[in-house]
């Protein structure tokens, strides 16, 4: 019996080459997630194992594969590996495995029983939020829960709120909630809105050449405008198409001043001289300080 145990040992592979079969959902969006989520596949070439680390892989690759299918609404979804047809809690598998040759290459099979596909079920806000916030969520009782679609909800929720003049706003990940028996998931957003605010202070970095009248005139966005994103945005690429800037940025401040206003700095970096048109970018009104 020793001397079975030895010879298998001996002619182990180390690493152990192995192949992968994941079996179809019928949904390639899902098919497409759990390769993707799979170490078994992204490491077999790069991190060859030797037997013991291969199951643990597998194992690993387990719960990546359940994270995957509950992306997709498939809560009750159970997840099957095998390797060299026998299941992870095989007691003879590291057995089987340590005893495994090179060739060949050890067969790891994963297949899925998805169950029944939950949809959402009550989908709510708490806090004062404006009028419109929920139905810019674009969720609705019955559609399937996916995950991707609740983190999305939960980025326009926040663009929603700083477009309405919250610029400190925040939506933390929403609360989900599992109804097994109904096969639901409820979801709970709870946004803080923190206080409305005006646009504040504007100032300006990185003018080499160009006058800060200039930018003050040529500017779209004052003091004391109301704060959105879009008039930011807007600001920031008015400023851009004179050409006389490779990169603008508009950074807003990370808290309200004492009045209440949200700070704004226009980061700007300029064009090196010899790479504009002068006729057609520098016209006198850019102020352009010439040094004699």
């Amino acid at each position: 019996m020793v001397a079975t145990v030895f010879a298998a040992r001996l002619f182990a592979a180390d690493p152990q080459p192995y192949d992968v079969s994941l079996k179809p959902t019928g949904n390639a969006a899902l098919d497409a997630a759990l390769k993707g989520s799979s170490t078994l596949l992204s490491l077999q070439k790069s991190a060859p194992v030797g037997g013991f680390a291969l199951i643990e892989r597998a194992r690993q690759d387990q719960q990546r594969f359940q994270a995957a299918l509950q992306s997709f609404g498939y809560y009750k979804a159970t997840v099957h590996i095998t390797i060299g047809g026998h299941a992870l809690d095989d007691p003879t598998l590291v057995s089987t495995v340590d005893a495994a040759p090179e060739k060949p290459p050890l067969p790891i099979e994963a297949t899925f029983d998805l169950g029944p596909q939950f949809k959402l079920g009550k989908v709510t806000i708490t806090g004062d939020v404006p009028a419109n916030a929920a139905e810019q969520l674009h969720l609705k009782s019955g559609q399937p829960a996916l995950a991707a679609d609740v983190l999305a909800a939960q980025g326009r929720l926040l663009n929603t709120l700083r477009s309405d003049g919250y610029p400190l706003a925040k939506v933390p990940t929403p609360i989900a909630t599992l109804e097994p028996a109904r096969n639901l998931l409820d979801v709970e957003f709870q946004p803080d809105p923190g206080r409305k605010a005006d646009i504040g202070p504007i100032d300006f970095s990185g003018m080499k050449t160009i006058n800060e009248s200039y930018l003050r005139r040529r500017l779209q966005l004052h003091q004391g405008d109301q704060y959105s994103p879009q008039a930011l945005n807007a600001a920031r690429r008015d400023l851009t198409s004179t050409g006389v800037f490779s990169s603008v940025r508009a950074v807003p401040a990370t808290a309200l001043d004492a009045q209440g206003q949200l700070p704004v700095t226009f980061d700007l970096t300029e064009r090196p001289l010899h790479a504009v048109d002068l006729g057609a970018a520098y016209s006198t009104d850019l102020g352009i300080n010439f040094t004699t």
